[in-house]
């Protein structure tokens, strides 16, 4: 499953590399496609993950996030689906909050799933 998957991650990889020369439109394409890869990997991971909480050998992997570049990126993925729509998303971030958090890994993987899918609703 991994295999055909870094193939299209690679070569999204290479055309960011290549992207100077290209039309912004494009390359924030490009963009929303190397975060959708990754998404999709994460799904892929969580599958393989079933086998480690069946043996009860999983475990959490924190990591710091920075909340507004993550919200950003969720929406970008999105973004298409809603403008298809004829919706338009505003996102505003309370100031209030924290500028990063600590969470587990997966949690992160889960909103990725989670929000285009509302978004695309």
């Amino acid at each position: 499953m991994r295999t055909p998957l870094n193939a299209i991650i690679g070569f999204s990889q290479i055309l960011l590399l290549k992207s100077k020369d290209m039309d912004p439109k494009i390359i924030e394409k490009i963009q929303n496609i190397k975060v959708s890869d990754d998404i999709l990997l994460g799904l892929i991971e969580d599958i393989l993950d079933f086998a480690k909480i069946e043996s009860g050998s999983i475990n959490i992997n924190e990591s710091d996030i920075e909340i507004t570049e993550y919200i950003s990126r969720i929406v970008a993925v999105s973004e298409i689906s809603y403008q298809k729509k004829g919706v338009t998303l505003d996102v505003i971030v309370d100031p209030l909050l924290p500028k990063q958090i600590r969470t587990d890994a997966a949690i992160l993987d889960k909103c990725h799933q989670i929000f285009p899918n509302w978004f695309s609703s």
